[in-house]
This record gives structure tokens, sequence and C-alpha cells, in this order.
């Protein structure tokens, strides 16, 4: 059984108008043995700066829509992303629920290697950009070739600017900023103006002229050089019939001589220069044919060997290792066949570290270490063993098996930040010890715990409320307030409310953050725009109805 299993995949383009990068593939993936979900997205950078790392929310739901997930500030790290790069797709987002069968997905920070960086919370929706059609479905099979005539040969798709970027005819995605295209090259206004289909037809008429031309000029000069050879013909043919007679004996002769010349000498010429010639234009197997076939004239049995030497050099051009390692091997010392071997052997190992299978790449190096720079490869797979187990290891924190996560990491305690992410999962134990004795009103039990680990996450904020607690529950409680515009806490005191601040908006619905204006709490929301909604503080009571928009 295969180890994943994709539950869904779209090549659908994700973009918002402003956006650094373009969201091109999203997937659904699912580990057949554990059971868990996954998402996987691939972005591309459409500026010029280089992306050092990228901030996502994910919004996931099940088979019936309603909401699994929601995961918040996923972050792509340790990246180096230039102009047009793709990446993202060789990481694993887990998900909490397995239940999760499509998600919804926004890019909201980028940030770059220059410490610059772009926030998207404020950008408009994102939304699926429509595929690019090809020219062909537009203008025909004509008109498509005429428009590449009149532009450029490798123009696919029909130039068009959705949003705040263009897209070129070789497909490649622009800012409206940028007048030329960051590939091929060729301007934007130059594509759009040439999709103009009257001046494509005309011009496609002398096009047409222009060919019928030649074809014509063609045929005229193929029947004058037709003519002149019938009249030579003749002339040759009046000359012969003069000289016939006196040559005739002297011919019978000289065509014995040229019948066993050509036996002797020119047929074997022929056919060894017709064998030179298939093996300089590459067919080996034609020319080693030929070469058989002459036996020991001049040097055929050397250059047999050497059509071999050089259809092994292809198929070790080509990639085909395993049979150029054969095939170099069966020529022993002949020119440099056995570092030739070596070379096969190097290309295997590099295919085996490019497949992440590293503990197989390192086994082929080491066969062949004085080989390049296998040593150095080597060092490359074990680096790469060790970020295989750092990404496990992540994972399991992630997913909270924090004694698995350990262990991971102590495997690794030297590679990377192992040990630092060792002593967040203590804090993170300690943390989420203390959220417990919080929310249980434990307030005093819960600010022992959060002291210890000072500086961890909001654990600052966290003391400043326990502390809050602890010194309301030691003291008197104010006096009822009326119901009205402002909040109130569980006791019916009067408090100051809620703030809201939108940080995006998907069609009727909106995304907020309400932030308790009494202790400073955050919670985020999602409902209809314009709607009410009954904002209730966790950690202090506060309480309002607010209006969302």
């Amino acid at each position: 059984m295969e180890k994943f299993s994709t539950l869904f995949k779209s090549y659908d383009s994700i973009y918002a108008a402003g956006a650094p990068l373009i969201i091109c593939a999203r997937a659904l993936i699912k580990d057949n043995e554990s059971g868990k979900v996954f998402v996987q997205l691939k972005f591309r950078n459409i500026t010029e700066k280089i992306i050092s790392a990228v901030k996502v929310d994910i919004e996931c739901f099940d088979a019936f829509g309603n909401r699994t997930d929601d995961i918040e500030g996923y972050q792509y790290l340790e990246l180096s992303e230039k102009r047009n790069d793709e990446f993202g797709n060789r990481k694993l987002v887990p998900l909490h629920n397995s239940n999760s069968r499509s998600f919804k997905v926004r890019c909201t920070e980028v940030l770059y290697s220059d410490g610059s960086s772009s926030f998207c919370d404020e950008l408009e929706e994102w939304v699926i950009i429509p595929e690019q059609p090809l020219l062909e479905n537009k203008l025909g099979p004509e008109l498509a070739a005429q428009y590449r005539r009149d532009t450029f040969e490798k123009a696919v798709f029909v130039p068009d600017s959705p949003k705040d970027i263009w897209r070129c005819a070789c497909g490649a995605i622009n800012k409206n900023s940028e007048s030329a295209c960051s590939v091929c090259k060729n301007r934007w206004m130059d594509q759009y103006m040439a999709l103009d289909t009257a001046a494509l037809s005309a011009n496609l008429e002398e096009y047409r002229f222009a060919e019928h031309e030649k074809a014509e000029a063609a045929r005229l000069e193929a029947m004058r050089k037709a003519e002149e050879e019938r009249i030579a013909a003749e002339e040759r043919k009046r000359k012969n019939r003069k000289t016939a007679m006196i040559a005739g004996p002297i011919a019978a002769v000289l065509i014995i001589l040229a019948v066993v010349l050509y036996a002797a000498v020119l047929r074997p010429l022929s056919d060894y220069n017709s064998a030179v010639e298939l093996m300089e234009s590459g067919n080996y197997s034609e020319a080693i044919a030929a070469f058989e076939g002459m036996a020991d004239y001049k040097d055929s049995a050397e250059l047999i060997t050497e059509c071999e030497y050089r259809s092994a050099e292809k198929l070790l051009e080509t990639g085909k290792f395993e049979e150029a390692m054969e095939a170099f091997a069966a020529l022993g010392d002949y020119k440099e066949s056995k570092v030739k071997i070596n070379d096969c052997k190097y290309g295997i190992a590099a295919e085996l570290m490019e497949a992440e299978k590293f503990e197989e790449a390192i086994a082929a190096f080491e066969e062949i270490a004085d080989h390049g720079d296998s040593k150095a490869k080597i060092e490359e797979c074990r680096t790469g063993i060790l970020d295989q187990k750092y990404e496990k290891a992540m994972t399991l924190f992630e997913a909270g098996k924090f004694d698995e996560a350990t262990a991971a990491f102590e495997e690794i305690i030297d590679h990377k930040d192992s040990a630092e992410q060792i002593e967040n999962i203590k804090k993170e134990i300690v943390y989420r010890e203390a959220v417990s004795l919080y929310n249980n009103q434990k307030y005093k039990k819960a600010l022992a715990k959060f002291q210890e680990i000072k500086g961890y996450k909001d654990v600052d904020r966290k003391i400043d409320l326990c502390n809050s607690k602890i010194n309301a529950s030691s003291g008197s409680s104010g006096s009822s307030g009326s119901s009205g515009g402002s909040g109130f806490n569980n006791k019916g005191n009067v408090r100051s409310g809620f703030s809201v601040r939108v940080i995006g908006r998907y069609g009727n619905e909106v995304k907020c953050i309400l932030t308790c204006n009494h202790c400073g709490s955050q919670m985020t929301v999602k409902a209809d725009y314009g709607s009410k909604y009954n904002a209730k503080c966790s950690l202090c009571g506060n309480y309002q109805r607010v209006s969302l928009k």
C-alpha cells in the first residue's frame, strides 16, 4: 500500500491583488499508515526580491462543509526563493482533524532576505485566476501561427491581464509595473497589440502571397534548369554518335577496367566513407554494422570500438547510467572507459541523493569516494538525513507528541537548533499546564507555573492576568451597571467593551480580531459582514454585543 494518498489536488493559481507571490498548487494528502491529513501548497515568487519566509492562514472543512481546522500563521522558514522560483511543495502542513476534506488558504505575510516584509492581511480576497487560454483556441491554428511570426516563436498562450498582473504569451506571470516579461523579455504592449485579428488576417494574406511567389519562382527555376538539361543531353547524344564507332573497342576495355577498379577499390572506399559518416552523425549501431561488413578494410576494427565508446558516452550524457556503465565495462582499457564507469556510478548516486534516498546515496558515493566531489556529496547526504530527522521531530512537536519529539531532537542534538527545541518542548508542557490551571480559576498555581517560563509566548501578559485575577478576588466587587453600549464582566461590573479590527473579508463573511479593552485578551471571530456578535472575554468576563464591520 502506498504511504500517502491524495484526497484533493488543484493546479489553479490563487492570487490577491498586490501580493508578492502566487499560490500555484494545492493538495490534501492523507498518511495511509497513521490516518493523519496534511495540507500541501506550492508558491511562486513574482517579485524581484528574494523571499526568506512566508506565513499563511488555512481554514479547513469536512465533507459536509463544517469547519474542522483553523491554522493561523503557519510559517515556511529558511527559504531563499528568487523571481519565478516555485517552492513549498516539499513541506506538509499537519492538520488536527483527519476529517478535513477541503480548505481555503491565504498568505498573510512575506519576509524578504533584505529584512523587509509585505503584510497581506489588508489585501482583497484570494481568488482563483482563470486559466490562461491557448492561442489556437482563441485565434485558430492559422492566425495563431501568424501571431508567432509577428511576435516570437515560443508564444503559446493569449497574453492577458487579470487583477494587477499580466501573463505573457510564454506563460510567465509579471506585475503590471513591468513592461517586459521577466522570463522571455518580450514587451507586454507588443504582445497585446499583436492580438488584433484584422491585422493578423492581413499579415497572413501577405505571408501566403509571399510564400506563393516563392513557390512560383522555384517552379519556374526548376523548369528552366530542366530545359537546359534537355538541351545539354541532346548535344551529348549528338557528339556520342560521332565518336561511338571510333571509341567502341576502347570503351569496352575501359568498362572492364572500371568494373575491376570499382569492385576492388572504389566500392570498399565508398562503403567505408559512408560508415564513417554514420559514426560522425551519431548513428553508432548502423555504423558498427557497416564496419563489420568490411572485414579488415583499413581501420574498420578500431572504428567499431570507437563507435561502441561513443555510444556509451551518449548513454551517459542522457542519464542512462546503468546501460552506460555496462557498455564502458565491456570496453576494458579503451580510452577513458574506467574513468567513465566512475562517472556512471556518480550519476546513479546523484539520482539517489536527489530522490532523498540518502542512505543508499552515501553507500554509492563511498564506492567512488576519490572521484570528483563525492566526499562533499557524502557530507551533504548526511546533512540531508539530519534534516529529515529534524523535520520529523518538528512534526511530532507540532502534533503535541512531546516525549517522541524530545527523543527525536536528542538524537540530533547538535543539528540546527535541536537543543533549543528541547527546551521549547519543556516550556510548552509547563505552558499548557499553566493555561489549564488558569482556565480552572486556580490563579495562584497558574501564576507559579507561568513564572517558571517567563518570556515564552504570551506568558508575560498571562502573568499580569493572573495577578489581576488574584487582586480582584481579594478586593470588593463594584456596583452593578446598566445594560447598553458598554461591556460588562461576569459579575455585572461595567467595563470598556471591545475594539474590533477587520483582517479579512471572504464574500459576505468577515474575519475580525476582537480585543478586550479591560484585560487586553484577543479572540478571532468569523461571521456575516454587518452582523451583531455577543462577545465575551474568557479571561475577565467582559461582555458586549458588537457590530462586525
